[in-house]
């Protein structure tokens, strides 16, 4: 993968041995970065919103994994922003499964949330970042939809893009708990995959990337070759493990986002080398949004398979590249 070769030749490069034996042929190592170096380069500066699911927040290796990767991309120059996933047994209570009283069910999720983020602000902070927990409590920074969706969690009605905003230009890393009032003051779990599109949406993130740890859409990529195709298989296969994540990924891009990443969250590196190499790690939806992020992200044009352009059409190959 590029991000080992990338890894490899800055550990030769800074060693003796390497600085003393000049070589007229390039190494796979030095041909490996000076290939990941545009995509870097079109990084710079640009604010990533990066969502990983509760199963795999909850897994210490998996998420320790993940983090270092976030950390490397914020030390290359990108603004990324963590939206952490709600735990499947936060999901049980907000669907009333197993429905304990009103005041237990705020404090558990609460008390949950709180703790994961925690972590994963301790974890960023241990890779030496700056790193900032916040719910939408914070500085009113997020109010729920009063009426939930069928999963009993709840959309983003409001937003304050200026509290993201002057954290990310600090620099920090932003860490949002799925956790906000409602229009009443009463608290709310909120939907993830909501929150991280209208952050992206608001902030004007050039890349939103989902991280699921058993995402599961290859399993359907077969009958994907346009917009219309994907929303005939979601109508087909409502029940399928994919089809949620999928909608969400429409729902960004019916939002206006430019490019949405779905990935395997166990996949090593599967962040990095998704914005660090032409081929990516997974499934890359996208439309055009001008002809300067085109040009900063060469991917787009060499390789369409992965690629919905303009008005969810495909330009030549299937939508699905795994």
């Amino acid at each position: 993968m590029i991000t080992a070769s990338i890894r490899h030749f800055c550990a030769a490069a800074s060693s003796p041995a390497a600085r003393a034996t000049p070589t007229s042929a390039t190494p796979p190592t030095a041909a490996a970065l000076s290939q990941a170096l545009p995509y870097l380069r079109a990084l710079q500066g640009q604010y990533l919103v990066v969502m990983v699911d509760g199963p795999s927040c909850l897994q210490p290796a998996l998420r320790e994994a993940l983090l270092r990767d976030l950390a490397s991309l914020h030390q290359l120059g990108a603004r990324p922003l963590l939206v952490q996933g709600a735990a499947p047994q936060l999901q049980d209570v907000a669907g009333h499964r197993t429905p304990p009283p009103a005041a237990l069910r705020q404090q558990l999720a609460r008390s949950m949330l709180a703790e994961l983020n925690l972590e994963l602000v301790r974890l960023l902070s241990r890779s030496g970042l700056q790193a900032v927990g916040l719910s939408g409590y914070d500085t009113e920074l997020a109010q729920a939809d009063t009426q939930p969706d069928a999963t009993g969690l709840h959309g983003v009605a409001k937003l304050r893009p200026d509290i993201l905003r002057h954290w990310l230009g600090y620099p920090a890393v932003p860490v949002l708990m799925p956790l906000a009032p409602n229009a009443h003051g009463q608290e709310t779990l909120l939907s993830p995959e909501a929150l991280a599109i209208s952050v992206a949406k608001q902030i004007g993130a050039r890349h939103l990337l989902f991280l699921h740890s058993q995402p599961r859409y290859a399993e359907l990529s077969a009958q994907l070759s346009d917009a219309p195709s994907l929303e005939a298989c979601l109508h087909a296969h409502p029940s399928h493990p994919a089809a949620p994540l999928l909608r969400h990924a429409l729902a960004a891009l019916a939002a206006g986002l430019p490019a949405v990443h779905l990935l395997d969250a166990a996949e090593p590196h599967g962040l990095l080398d998704e914005l660090s190499s032409p081929d990516g790690s997974g499934l890359l939806l996208c439309q055009r949004g001008g002809t300067q992020w085109l040009a900063d992200m060469q991917r787009y044009f060499r390789d369409s398979e992965a690629v919905l352009h303009r008005g969810l059409q495909v330009e030549s190959k299937r939508v699905v590249r795994f």
